[in-house]
C-alpha cells in the first residue's frame, strides 16, 4: 500500500512537536516514552533513540513495515 492510501495516517513531525510541547507544559519532561506497536493500541514498547538520519532510511527498507512503495521512504522519518 502507498502511504497516501493509508486509512490511518501516521503522525507528522509537526504533530509530534505539538504533542511533546503539550507534555512539557504539563510537567512531563522527565518521564520515559513508550510508543504503540500498531495503530490500534494493542501493545506498547519503549522509545530508545531519536530520529534516524534521512540518508540511512533506505538501508532499513526491509524492516520498515507498511511501506510497499519504496518512493514513500523519502516521505517518512524514523524515530526509535
Amino acid at each position: 500500500m502507498k502511504l497516501k492510501d493509508w486509512p490511518n495516517k501516521p503522525m507528522t513531525v509537526n504533530q509530534l512537536y505539538a504533542a511533546v510541547s503539550e507534555q512539557l507544559r504539563k510537567g512531563n519532561g522527565d518521564k520515559h516514552i513508550f510508543i504503540g506497536d500498531d495503530d490500534e493500541g494493542n501493545g506498547f514498547h519503549a522509545l530508545f533513540w531519536g530520529f534516524l538520519p534521512d540518508e540511512d532510511i533506505p538501508d532499513y527498507a526491509d524492516v520498515i513495515y507498511q511501506i510497499d512503495d519504496k518512493k514513500d521512504l523519502k516521505k517518512i522519518v524514523v524515530l526509535g
